[in-house]
């Protein structure tokens, strides 16, 4: 009963709090800061393991589509239903379990985390909601909390005995994925450098808070992966940004060709290299596109740039094996000739004018090349990284190693390709999880179609396709994707077995993954929480890319056409 009083407690004073801090910027974006890194940190390393040791890895696929819905909420028809407001409503299942789980008896310290984690929580859903709505939604929403809380406490017992432990860790991580997307957007306009500090103490109080060994040991298992895959990453991003430094030319010129097939294959060619993958590709597309390129050429390039890139190709190496990466290229690859090949045929060039050039930076080409490597490819790709290392990590703990056992092998790649059409996921972040799962019994081939569809025939490459080209090519792309990937996963599962990587770095390995530790740790104090997950959480912005998207830059007004590339080789 004393911690069922102090949750309500806590829920009563989000409105106090937030009143505390008006007409203080800096101590409101400190707080901010404070409450996103400690709820998205709660909500991966508390909730997911959960979930995967209650459900498997469908716990996966529900963190993955409740972060989905979270992203496209604010485009479901009818009416002006933002992201903030479909978390809301889940909050009050969320307060439902935690009653329940308050009112199980000998569970002091999993009570107390609960009440500890409803003070952030709470105070992010008053903010949220009298920003969205006024004070009356916000005491409205923190009512109906408290009430599924007291009832959760009150039915714990028929709750914890009749509930069904694989649908409540389902429902979890689906909650837990909504909440994810919609933590980021509590900050607006923050106050430099104070989200920066303000992320510092909420790491600071994730780890003063007692960890679990599974804890430990999914730290563990992430900083080997960091680490066998550091080398080969910090190459990548210094190949990347000398490429930058010295191409001059424009990948719309570069892909143009005579014929439809000509155009597609050079696209092909194009995107595989550049650091874009599904992060970028989409604002990049549809530039190339507003410019006049080929569309055959330009379907290509998105397939192939979507799927694979620099950093993916240098994290797949050292994960999945020369053999898998391998396979992964040449598969984005033929995908995308023939995505454009077909797709393209009889689709009309947007007219355009042609690109504006590229600026010169005012410093020296290697300092360019510096900046562009390793601050502005550190600062798109190392969210999505991020995320890929930590949800890896927490998998390899909480799965059980046959997890993929007895499934018959065609099915599940069929179910693999299915799964990336509704999610939005990195192909340089998605390795590492890939790379666990391979390691639980994972076939390659469903690997393979996981690893294609994702990127590059998700949700938010459907809608930019239907919108710039209509339904009927969206749709005729969508299946030719899913349709390639599936056939190459079942060609790739023809292989003999080659066995898992070995996730045993040498020195060199630890020193990289230190470096790169120290890139990602400047890259977010320097932006701060909501800065630095900018990437995971406006993935597209209708696929408009902000002034400091290092792979496009916006002309002035009334100088050209509406975007232009600059070239991120």
């Amino acid at each position: 009963m004393v911690a069922l009083l102090a949750q309500l407690l806590a829920i009563a004073a989000a409105p106090l709090a937030s009143r505390a801090m008006e007409g203080r910027p800096r101590a409101t974006t400190f707080v901010d800061a404070t409450i996103q890194v400690v709820v998205a940190g709660t909500l991966l390393l508390h909730v997911l393991p959960e979930g995967l040791e209650a459900a498997g890895v469908p716990a996966l696929a529900a963190l993955i589509l409740g972060f989905t819905a979270g992203l496209s909420s604010h485009r479901i028809p009818g009416g002006r239903l933002s992201a903030e407001g479909v978390a809301v409503l889940a909050l009050a299942v969320h307060g439902l379990v935690d009653g329940a789980a308050l009112g199980v008896p000998g569970n002091t310290e999993m009570a107390w985390a609960v009440v500890l984690h409803t003070v952030p929580v709470s105070l992010a859903v008053w903010r949220l909601a009298v920003r969205e709505q006024g004070p009356r939604l916000g005491m409205a929403l923190l009512g109906v909390t408290a009430a599924a809380t007291a009832l959760g406490f009150a039915a714990s017992a028929t709750l914890t005995q009749r509930a069904s432990v694989v649908g409540l860790g389902l429902v979890q991580c689906a909650l837990a994925g909504v909440l994810l997307h919609v933590v980021g957007h509590l900050s607006q306009r923050p106050t430099r450098p104070w989200d920066g500090v303000g992320g510092v103490a909420g790491l600071l109080l994730l780890a003063a808070v007692p960890t679990h060994e599974e804890h430990r040991d999914a730290a563990l298992v992430t900083f080997r992966m960091l680490a066998l895959a550091g080398p080969w990453l910090l190459a990548a991003w210094g190949v990347v940004g000398v490429l930058h430094a010295l191409v001059p030319a424009s990948p719309t010129t570069l892909i143009s060709a005579r014929s439809p097939l000509g155009s597609a294959a050079r696209g092909a060619v194009v995107g595989l290299p550049l650091p874009l993958s599904s992060c970028g590709t989409l604002p990049v597309y549809r530039t190339l596109v507003s410019t006049g390129t080929t569309p055959s050429g330009a379907l290509a390039f998105l397939v192939a740039g979507a799927g694979v890139g620099v950093s993916a190709i240098a994290i797949s190496v050292p994960l999945l094996g020369p053999r898998l990466t391998l396979a992964r290229v040449a598969a984005a690859a033929a995908l995308g000739l023939v995505v454009g090949g077909v797709v393209g045929v009889g689709m009309r060039p947007v007219s355009g004018r042609a690109p504006l050039p590229r600026p010169r930076a005012s410093v020296g080409r290697l300092g360019e090349a510096l900046r562009y490597g390793f601050v502005e490819t550190v600062d798109h790709m190392g969210p999505w990284l991020v995320t890929g290392l930590v949800v890896g990590g927490l998998a390899a703990v909480s799965l059980p190693a046959d997890a993929f056992t007895g499934l018959p092998e065609p099915l599940v790649v069929v179910f693999a390709a299915a799964a990336g059409l509704p999610s939005w996921v990195c192909a340089t972040g998605a390795t590492p999880l890939v790379a666990v799962l391979l390691g639980k019994g994972l076939g390659p081939g469903a690997a393979l179609a996981f690893l294609l569809t994702g990127p590059a025939a998700n949700a938010s490459a459907f809608g930019l396709l239907r919108r710039l080209h209509g339904s009927r090519v969206a749709t005729r792309f969508a299946a030719l994707v899913t349709t390639g990937a599936v056939a190459a996963g079942l060609l790739v599962d023809r292989w003999p077995p080659t066995g898992a990587p070995p996730l045993e770095p040498g020195p060199l390995g630890y020193a990289a993954a230190v470096v790169i530790a120290g890139l990602l740790a400047v890259s977010f104090v320097r932006r701060g929480p909501a800065g630095f997950a900018e990437p995971l959480l406006h993935p597209h912005h209708d696929h408009e890319p902000p002034e400091d998207h290092p792979f496009v830059r916006l002309p002035p007004r009334g100088s050209g056409p509406m975007l232009t590339l600059r070239d991120p080789r």
